[in-house]
């Protein structure tokens, strides 16, 4: 894990976690939060762009946030990992009960395939991005449900502030 990694997850536990834990979110990983009343289950689950960024047009470490809800009647299905006897499911095993959130900051920065990040790219992999990048306005704009982190991390606090507000 890189050191920005683990400099946003412990922000994340500065801000974020402290203020679900007080809403009954009482398990938790660096990422992912489950909050349980009986057999229902919630979810918030933060995802970093990672591999995406140069697609999407920011930093690795941007983050969407997803919430979700597991329900006692829907079915229980294999697979959903569980942890000390409870379910933990990800927001992708809650369908239809799972949405993504959107940030109320205004960042027109996103500018998808302005620079290459991974040089390591499969020649099949870096002809796909091409053609990918030649269909996708590559105009700067903004994307709602991304929480842009600058490489320098200048706006992780202003970031993890409304991330946390449009959570709760």
């Amino acid at each position: 894990m890189s050191d920005d990694a683990k400099a946003l997850n412990r922000a994340l536990r500065g801000t974020l976690w402290p203020a679900l834990k007080a809403h009954g979110f009482t398990f938790r990983t660096d990422r992912v939060a489950w909050r349980y009343a009986g057999d229902d289950i919630d979810v918030v689950e933060l995802q970093a762009v990672g591999q995406h960024a140069e697609a999407v047009g920011c930093p690795p470490l941007s983050l969407s946030v997803y919430v979700a809800a597991y329900p006692r009647f829907l079915p229980r299905e294999p697979g959903i990992p569980v942890r000390d006897g409870r379910l933990r499911p990800h927001y992708w095993d809650c369908d239809p009960f799972r949405r993504s959130l959107h940030k109320t900051l205004s960042q027109p920065w996103f500018r998808p395939f302005s620079e290459q990040r991974d040089r390591r790219l499969l020649p099949s992999l870096r002809l796909h991005r091409e053609a990918l990048s030649k269909l996708i306005d590559r105009t700067a704009h903004d994307r709602p449900d991304i929480w842009y982190m600058r490489d320098d991390g200048s706006n992780v606090d202003e970031n993890l502030r409304d991330l946390t507000t449009v959570v709760l």
